[in-house]
């Protein structure tokens, strides 16, 4: 409780605040997590003698104190070379034999941002209609043809583990020649089109592993040093 509250302070004296609808999005998250409706999380925090509201304020927190390593850190957190070699060394020799690259592009269905939900619902259905229909990238021009606005870009070669997160376990269930599900963005709906698959002999994908995990620890021991420097600074007066 004490470090919440001198996180909460470090973050309103850098002038950075939580919204209340944040902290109940961060709320009904966790509840859909366990499965639960947030009454029913409610409930069941009672039940185990916490109240929603503890758990309520230590996500405001949280959500303060990610923002304030944030603006601190942000594109300053480094990892040594030497250190990213020796974890290589440490690794298993056959995690690290081939990599999965894929050639990809997106395909765009526009839908202007004044277009009226009939017009989007409209959209959607093409977008799907050209999803059943797609049947590779050299061929694209026949299907894509056949609708209005419809843009393909180049995303370009790109390593499993470059993917994000959210679309990554589907493009590798695809094979090549497929488009992924439609997803509404600001543009329109967007689908990412499998041109290429291959595996090369290389160690980039683990390498980037480790170096990601090696990121994460080295920002958490910089969220602990800076902490620990915040609480020296503050006055703390427990009653």
């Amino acid at each position: 409780m004490v470090d919440d509250h001198v996180k909460l302070a470090e973050a309103e004296r850098v002038g950075i605040s939580v919204g209340q609808s944040e902290i109940d999005n961060a709320f009904n998250n966790i509840a859909r997590n366990v499965k639960m409706s947030p009454s029913q999380l409610s409930s069941a925090l009672r039940q185990g003698g916490v109240q929603p509201e503890t758990l309520k304020a230590r996500l405001k927190a949280q959500l303060a104190w990610n923002r304030v390593l944030s603006s601190r850190f942000s594109g300053k957190i480094e990892v040594d070379e030497s250190d990213i070699i020796a974890a290589l060394k440490k690794s298993d020799q056959e995690e690290r034999q081939t990599s999965v690259e894929y050639d990809l592009k997106r395909v765009i269905v526009v839908v202007p941002k004044s277009s009226s939900g009939g017009f989007k619902s409209k959209r959607q259905k093409e977008s799907n209609q050209i999803r059943a229909a797609f049947n590779g990238c050299d061929n694209a021009g026949s299907v894509l043809g056949q609708y209005s606005e419809v843009v393909m870009q180049p995303i370009g070669r790109r390593l499993e583990t470059e993917l994000p997160e959210d679309v990554r376990e589907e493009i590798k269930a695809l094979e090549p020649g497929n488009l992924t599900k439609p997803s509404a963005t600001p543009v329109g709906y967007e689908m990412i089109a499998v041109c290429g698959k291959r595996e090369i002999e290389s160690d980039i994908a683990l390498r980037t592993e480790l170096e990601n995990e090696l990121r994460a620890k080295e920002g958490q021991s910089q969220s602990r040093r800076y902490l620990m420097e915040v609480r020296r600074r503050s006055s703390i007066i427990y009653r």
